[in-house]
């Protein structure tokens, strides 16, 4: 937050990121903990899901801000972003507090070995005054970016304690947050029984799982199996009924065939001058004969078809 008289600043954003930072003589990073989830997150003391832990900076503590384009950034960051680069660093008057779900045990620890090692390092970003943060340069215009670093300049940053309490209470989807006091209980791994107990529950959750899923498989061969079956009964219908179609064309055929017959010989009758009445006679009879014929062809695909 500036002041309203200083640089108007509005970055609100959420974007993937990569932290760098320097701790006893080496380089530290909070990349990809968990390469199943491509996210950090952690199991903490009483709370079952995944969840994450978050990193504040109040505005009044940051005391330096530069950027600046990193055509070369380290690897870990190259293959995380796999784009173009903008380092911000910032320089903090006091290390970053770092904020946990509301309703995880006090003291604040992990209950998983793996969470273990990402809450160790995130014990090493909450001793540090000096971060790193590389993020993509799509989503930072640099003029913000230069409106910040002169907010920062001119101290014009103004704090946010007033709103923190609502901040906190918004956080994890509305079931609030807190600050961590005790940050070395981040470093206590959890014993071997209670990791061996967890894992048992753990597991048990995953065999009923498995139950679930293999029910579901089944549920669905089963409806495969009808749809197949379905899909053979309409494909015989339609050989059927196309069978009765070319039954159908063939008593056409026939009968055109019966009245070209017809009409020959009525022409050859009026040539030859017949008196009407046997004209008429012989007439009717070709035509009834063709007429039963077409009638007799037509019910028997009708009883094939039904």
């Amino acid at each position: 937050m500036a002041d309203p008289t200083g640089p108007r600043l509005d970055i609100d954003m959420i974007t993937p990121a990569c932290v760098v930072w320097e701790c006893d003589n080496s380089t530290h990073t909070l990349i990809d903990p968990d390469p199943a989830t491509r996210d950090v997150l952690l199991k903490l003391k009483g709370i079952k899901p995944y969840t994450s832990i978050l990193g504040w900076i109040p505005p009044t503590d940051v005391t330096s801000f530069s950027f600046e384009m990193y055509p070369c950034p380290p690897e870990l960051v190259r293959q995380k972003l796999n784009c173009n680069v903008i380092r911000l660093r910032f320089d903090l008057s006091q290390p970053l507090r770092l904020v946990a779900p509301a309703e995880a045990t006090e003291p604040v620890r992990p209950r998983k070995r793996r969470s273990a090692d990402v809450c160790s390092t995130l014990c090493s970003l909450a001793r540090v005054k000096a971060l790193d943060i590389h993020v993509s340069d799509k989503q930072l215009p640099a003029v913000k970016l230069k409106a910040f670093s002169l907010a920062v300049r001119q101290s014009a940053l103004q704090p946010f304690d007033a709103d923190f309490p609502t901040t906190l209470a918004s956080l994890y989807a509305g079931s609030g947050g807190k600050l961590i006091d005790d940050v070395s209980a981040l470093r206590n791994h959890p014993d071997h029984q209670e990791m061996d107990k967890q894992a048992q529950q753990d597991g048990q959750l995953d065999t009923e799982k498995l139950k679930k899923l293999e029910e579901r498989v089944k549920q669905l061969e089963n409806g495969n199996k009808e749809l197949s079956d379905e899909v053979d009964v309409l494909r015989a219908n339609c050989e059927k009924g196309t069978d009765g179609v070319h039954d159908h064309e063939a008593a056409l055929l026939e009968t055109q065939d019966d009245l070209d017959e017809l009409k020959e010989r009525v022409d050859f009758l009026l040539q030859n001058g017949l008196d009407s009445e046997v004209e008429e006679d012989m007439v009717q009879r070709v035509t009834d004969r063709a007429t039963t014929n077409l009638l007799n062809k037509s019910y028997s695909f009708s009883v094939n078809e039904s």
